[in-house]
């Protein structure tokens, strides 16, 4: 019976946000995969996320060993970013997982907000 019931789990960093980097604030961003150009890093996917670019001034990218099951070229994923990533430097891309979504609501939204932008360049 020695230690039974002890402390009762107090303090023991268990379960889940207790890892480094990870926990209930996690915000997850949706992007879609951009094709490969001559400028691609090797090695590297690259992700279009208009809010991780403009909260970083640059696309987020994750290993391509790391590439999602049944995920094409052109497809939607969800991600996390770590919050404290340098403006200016490409974050990398984490707990990237394929979003099942119809390509038509996620090419309505990009048309609406390019559209946005562009009437906003030129006011």
């Amino acid at each position: 019976e020695k230690g039974k019931g002890k402390d009762k789990g107090k303090d023991k960093g268990g379960g889940k946000g207790g890892g480094k980097g990870k926990g209930k604030s996690d915000i997850y961003y949706a992007g879609i995969v951009k094709a490969t150009t001559a400028e691609t890093p090797k090695g590297q996917v690259i992700l279009d996320c208009p809010r991780v670019n403009e909260l970083f001034g640059a696309d987020a990218w994750f290993p391509v060993g790391e590439w999602p099951e049944g995920l094409l070229k052109g497809g939607v994923v969800v991600f996390t970013v770590r919050e404290n990533g340098e403006v200016g430097t490409a974050p990398r891309a984490m707990h990237v997982a394929r979003l099942q979504v119809s390509p038509v609501l996620v090419r309505k939204e990009l048309a609406e907000e390019a559209a946005a932008v562009a009437a906003a360049a030129a006011a």
